[in-house]
């Protein structure tokens, strides 16, 4: 089977069960499925840590040619897909694991964070966070809070950032007012 069959019958599988599930909904269901990419995400960190452990043997394939790992990754791929594009049709403005956006906290205050997972059927999600436009919090694990927030903070998040952006080019704008009175001060009451 060539690589352009292979796309094309994993698509029709996604758009039959997509089909299926909203024709059934089951409460629950988005849960079961993210707890099932943590148990593969884990599977396939502890096949990686194995690889460098122990010499491989001649003719022995390299540990991402096993049978194993490409069943993992194989689901991996088909799960994430599945939620991806129930998360998208759906209107969300995060759809995958991995994915930076902004939010405002309980304390009010505008926080980035990074999806690690999402419940469809509670609007929630589970994230790594921190402080706005702090580098280091993106960079360094340690300085990451792990929480699960509601779906309206993250809208809350985008309104705020619009409404910061909206301040920043007001304020603009008037220092550019405010130059050009300075420039022409027989004209200012015109400008």
């Amino acid at each position: 089977m060539d690589f352009a069959q292979e796309l094309r019958e994993r698509d029709e599988a996604l758009n039959r069960i997509i089909a299926e599930e909203e024709a059934h909904p089951l409460h629950g269901r988005h849960f079961a499925r993210w707890t099932r990419i943590k148990e593969i995400h884990q599977q396939c960190d502890e096949l990686w840590k194995y690889k460098p452990e122990r010499k491989r043997q001649k003719g022995e394939p390299e540990f991402y040619e096993t049978v194993e790992w490409k069943l993992l990754t194989d689901e991996l791929k088909l799960l994430h897909s599945i939620e991806r594009t129930q998360a998208a049709s759906a209107g969300w403005p995060i759809w995958q694991r991995g994915q930076h956006f902004k939010y405002v906290d309980k304390h009010q205050t505008l926080r980035e964070g990074e999806v690690r997972a999402f419940d469809l059927d509670n609007d929630t999600i589970e994230c790594s966070t921190w402080a706005l436009n702090d580098f280091l919090g993106y960079v360094t694990t340690k300085d990451r809070l792990l929480c699960t927030i509601r779906l309206e903070q993250i809208y809350e998040g985008i309104q705020r950032e619009q409404e910061l952006e909206q301040e920043r080019i007001r304020a603009k704008e008037e220092s550019r007012l405010a130059a050009e009175r300075n420039r022409h001060p027989l004209f200012a009451n015109q400008i």
